[in-house]
């Protein structure tokens, strides 16, 4: 890349991080959330409240970053990546954060506010992806570019028992780190009112007595997570390990939303779920991208067997 080039792309990363910001500013307006009358929790400091403008530009500077480089990696264009971008950038950043809030704080949102945010987060998705595509040049029709380190098709056999394997193994991540970095923290415990069993397993026999739908719960969201993020993955060119990578960036790249300003939550409590959430969403992204992007003809191929490729038309 020139330093021309290189200079034209930072310019319109930085025009798209801007216009996502004003994005969700404007879909806050719309939605009713801006308006909304906000009931701080009695936990929250008025600190909570402040956050630097260079702070907030950084949280809307990083998934701008790395929804630019999925765009210009991608092997679709037009409509069919606007699709593909408007399911990762709403599943990922509203819909399945927010469907936590539905379980975990029904008695802390004022009521209306989690309906408003789905509506908020469908809004600026709907605005700034046909914007982020017609401004980085993939709004031209054509076929799908070929990538010969892409499998064409998984079998169906081959897909169920990943979104199986997979959505498992999001239940147990979710767990783990919840309780290790999370739960463990008084501050959490303060805060949502519990308190730890004692050990890891003594958790989770706690759970299954007192909630027992929580864990095909996560073995849900774990799936949404793959369909949200599957055809992310499908359109993404380069090898296993780098579609990988880009997912779990992808998957954290939402997280920073966790830095700003929250009336319902102390920045405390906020900080401790960035700990948390990260990490894991993180290594499951980097899972997920990587078996999606490859065949696996036997369990074999997951200890670095033979792997089948084929070429996409």
């Amino acid at each position: 890349m020139t330093l021309k080039s290189a200079l034209i792309l930072g310019a319109k990363v930085l025009a798209l991080t801007i216009t996502l910001l004003i994005c969700f500013l404007g879909a806050a307006m719309v939605s009713g959330l801006s308006s909304a009358p906000a009931t701080p929790d009695a936990h929250a400091s008025s600190g909570d409240a402040r956050v630097s403008p260079l702070m907030t530009f950084l949280v809307f500077l990083f998934p701008t970053v790395v929804l630019t480089r999925i765009v210009l990696r991608s092997r679709w264009f037009g409509w069919k990546l606007m699709v593909a971008l408007f399911l990762g950038f709403y599943g990922v950043s509203t819909v399945l954060a927010q469907i936590e809030s539905v379980i975990f704080l029904p008695n802390i949102l004022p009521a209306g506010t989690i309906g408003r945010l789905f509506i908020m987060g469908a809004i600026a998705a709907g605005v700034f992806i046909p914007l982020a595509v017609l401004l980085l040049g993939r709004m031209r029709n054509g076929a799908a570019s070929p990538d010969s380190n892409h499998p064409s098709r998984l079998a169906l056999k081959e897909t169920l028992l990943k979104l199986v394997g997979v959505s498992l193994i999001y239940m147990l991540l979710y767990f783990s780190f919840g309780y290790f970095i999370a739960w463990k923290n008084p501050v959490i415990q303060d805060f949502y009112g519990a308190k730890d069993a004692g050990n890891f397993f003594a958790q989770l026999e706690w759970i299954w007595r007192t909630t027992p739908w929580m864990f095909p719960f996560q073995v849900f969201r774990g799936l949404l997570f793959v369909l949200f993020t599957l055809p992310t993955i499908r359109m993404l060119k380069g090898s296993s390990m780098e579609i990988g990578l880009t997912t779990g960036v992808w998957l954290i790249a939402w997280s920073g939303q966790l830095l700003l300003p929250n009336p319902y939550m102390p920045a405390s409590v906020a900080m401790v779920h960035l700990r948390e959430s990260v990490p894991y969403h993180f290594i499951f992204g980097c899972l997920m991208g990587w078996l999606f992007s490859r065949h696996h003809a036997s369990a074999r191929d997951l200890q670095g067997g033979s792997v089948t490729r084929s070429n996409v038309a």
